[in-house]
């Protein structure tokens, strides 16, 4: 039950930062944001279902407690796959590296709620 209410709520965090990354970048008019909300919503929840609970499962087997094996492969994964297929177009170098921060920011974000939930100490 841990490991379900834990993918619920860390694929929740993308929805509101996207949303403020929206409307920071001024695009909250467009008519498509909220399938674009959606979007980001089901590729994060992907990407916790068939990377994160792999990972997590690992570090339970070798007994890593700290969050920061958590958070070092939540941030380098989007990282690392925004800065080497550059999945939004053909954007210049520092650009797809301020992506790849920005990804591997929300990629931290629903990892501490993930690992708030699957960690003993909080349940």
């Amino acid at each position: 039950m841990k490991l379900i209410k834990a993918i619920f709520f860390s694929s929740l965090v993308i929805i509101p930062a996207y949303l403020v990354v929206i409307m920071l970048s001024g695009e909250i008019t467009e008519p498509l944001v909220w399938l674009w909300v959606l979007i980001a919503y089901l590729i994060g929840l992907c990407v916790i279902v068939f990377i994160g609970v792999p990972t997590h499962l690992l570090f339970k087997a070798l007994k890593l407690k700290s969050f920061y094996p958590y958070s070092l492969v939540a941030f380098s994964i989007p990282s690392l796959y925004t800065w080497l297929s550059r999945p939004f177009g053909d954007d210049g170098f520092y650009w797809v590296v301020w992506q790849g921060i920005l990804l591997g920011g929300f990629g931290v974000m629903c990892a501490y709620i993930f690992y708030y939930f699957v960690t003993e100490k909080n349940n």
